[in-house]
């Protein structure tokens, strides 16, 4: 295989295994999943002649519209949106499942507190106590932890106390 069909047929996988793609996709199938409910189905042929007029009623009858859903058109839409999807989640899911059990070390305080899950409780006891509790709590549940210190050897006050799941 040389290198313009190899850029090809790469540039060809990104493409179809985009979300971007996928989400088009479902756009066209919501599009067309209106005509279907809009428009009523299954009805006998003379109804939609004398609704639409015997020009419009060929139109449409060419387009598949009068059985929507398992028209060929709608079907294949399908079928490319389950194989897109699935190229998608095959190309992004091994990225996905990285960053999951990626230890995030330098994550400033300010981005941590953008998470949506996030809450923050003021300390009772002293330092050393809540880090072995919290330490305990989180190893109990099967999470790795890691107390974070500054560069100068000190903690931060308060200590960062950030966990990962196994």
């Amino acid at each position: 295989m040389n290198q313009a069909s190899q850029s090809f047929s790469k540039r060809i996988y990104e493409l179809f295994s985009a979300m971007r793609f996928a989400v088009s996709l479902l756009t066209v199938l919501g599009i067309a999943s209106i005509i279907g409910t809009v428009l009523k189905q299954n009805e006998p042929y003379a109804n939609y002649v004398v609704e639409f007029g015997q020009f419009w009623f060929g139109f449409f009858e060419t387009l598949g519209l009068y059985d929507v859903y398992h028209s060929v058109w709608f079907l294949a839409i399908l079928l490319f949106l389950v194989a897109f999807t699935s190229l998608c989640i095959y190309r992004n899911s091994p990225l996905m499942l990285r960053e999951l059990r990626t230890f995030h070390e330098h994550a400033t305080e300010n981005s941590l507190r953008n998470f949506s899950h996030q809450h923050e409780y003021a300390l009772t006891g002293s330092v050393e106590e809540t880090v072995k509790g919290l330490a305990g709590f989180l190893a109990t549940r099967g999470f790795r932890h890691k107390v974070v210190a500054h560069r100068d050897g000190s903690r931060p006050s308060p200590p960062r106390l950030a966990a990962i799941k196994d």
